[in-house]
């Protein structure tokens, strides 16, 4: 596929009085726009047994404000033709959005405003007892074998005690959650100071300035001083295993290795990696030696460090033995031909996937958060599809060497089986 080559729409950036991080993208593709707000408050800001807090706090958020009844900004906004409207809590961040046709920005603005500067007062009893209550059916319809699987996995990743390991039952927790935990917690972090405003789409720089100026240059901070996070160490493990029984169907195997973190010179040289892997596993893996039904590779970030995470699903009769070993000498024998090969289409189809989310307002504008956290800029599509496109063999090889020093290797598993000897096995009910 021909793509045209990038470039990159007129950006304005710049901070309000009360700190508040504002992102302007004019970009005139479609007659819509995306407005993003994102808070520096997530799940690692949980205490030791308040774990589901943060995603409490996101749905209490939602209910009301001082001027909006009850679920009142849903009914605007369906109104006003909008396409999307979502909260997602994250371990590092607490987005919300709405994507609406242009002339609806002021209405999209002035929800998250409210959200922001009028929604703590109208926290109470009743509104927690029946947020509790939809939280609690979300966490039984959530919480099932795959994600306790990953839970076990980043808390061996990070340690038990680390913000980003998954302590405690969230649903025992979310029981003894008081109004006064919600209260401390958006106090904490739903403030100006601590938040992130971007719009992009059917706008100009100068009508989003002033209605950012509008909806949010008087909103106050809190009187106390804004939070300081504590810092967080790298993931650490090295070899661990984990053998996790469950009583769903299914196994899998998912490892974790070391990669570049996003910063980093090599970043994208890794991202392209990951990409380059995929063709080289389906062949090596799915096509030849049929040992995997179906595999996914991918490099997830956070804020402090990067994994290449493999996950691959076995076909019947094949053993996580024979599997892992299977995975180790493919990873460990990929040759400059077959990696040179898989580059070129590797890098065509990373490219496309940057270009094509440059076409949506909110992936844009999901980009401009991620850059913002990691970079301390905008996101600039077109410097990034320009290095992609200047990587070569030489880059990724020395990547390769990271495969040999695991970091996690996790097998999930029926109860029936019984894992090998010395493994760490973690119980399911």
């Amino acid at each position: 596929m021909a793509l045209p080559p990038a470039t990159t729409p007129p950006i304005e950036h710049f901070k309000l009085a009360n700190g508040l991080e504002v992102v302007i993208e004019e970009n005139h593709r479609e007659p819509h726009v995306a407005v993003l707000v994102s808070y520096d408050i997530g799940t690692r800001d949980e205490p030791d047994g308040y774990s589901s807090l943060a995603h409490l706090v996101e749905h209490l958020t939602f209910r009301r404000s001082r001027h909006l009844e009850d679920y009142r900004s849903f009914e605007l906004l369906e109104r006003a033709g909008c396409e999307r409207m979502n909260g997602e809590t994250y371990d590092d961040r607490t987005l919300y959005y709405e994507v609406v046709p242009s002339k609806s920005l002021p209405l999209a603005l002035w929800i998250e405003s409210e959200r922001m500067g009028f929604t703590l007062e109208t926290f109470d009893e009743k509104a927690l007892e029946h947020e509790r209550d939809v939280l609690r059916a979300e966490i039984g319809t959530r919480h099932h074998g795959h994600s306790r699987l990953m839970a076990h996995v980043a808390t061996a990743l990070y340690g038990e005690h680390h913000p980003y390991a998954r302590r405690g039952d969230p649903g025992r927790d979310l029981d003894d959650l008081a109004l006064r935990d919600a209260q401390y917690f958006f106090q904490r972090g739903y403030r100006p100071d601590s938040a992130h405003l971007v719009i992009v789409g059917d706008v100009t720089l100068a009508d989003g300035h002033a209605l950012a100026e509008r909806y949010f240059g008087d909103l106050a901070n809190p009187a106390t001083p804004r939070p300081v996070r504590q810092p967080l160490t790298p993931a650490s493990a090295h070899g661990t295993r984990i053998v996790y029984r469950s009583k769903e169907y299914g196994s899998l195997l998912v490892t974790d290795y070391r990669a570049p973190a996003r910063g980093a010179r090599e970043y994208w040289a890794g991202r392209l990696l990951a990409y380059a892997l995929r063709f080289i596993l389906k062949t090596k893996l799915v096509d030849q030696q049929r040992v995997a039904l179906s595999f996914h590779v991918d490099l997830d970030d956070t804020a402090i460090d990067s994994h290449f995470v493999f996950q691959l699903l076995p076909r019947a009769g094949v053993g996580f033995e024979e599997l892992e070993s299977a995975l180790r000498v493919t990873l460990a024998h990929v040759t400059q031909e077959e990696l040179r090969a898989a580059l070129r289409e590797a890098r065509a189809g990373l490219i496309e996937h940057e270009w094509l989310a440059m076409e949506h307002p909110l992936s844009r504008a999901r980009a401009h958060v991620e850059a913002l956290a990691h970079d301390g800029h905008p996101s600039n599509p077109e410097e990034r599809i320009q290095a992609l496109g200047k990587l070569t063999v030489a880059d990724l090889t020395p990547l390769l060497r990271t495969f040999g020093n695991p970091l996690v290797i996790a097998e999930k598993l029926h109860d029936r089986y019984v894992g090998p000897a010395g493994a760490v096995e973690v119980f399911e009910p």
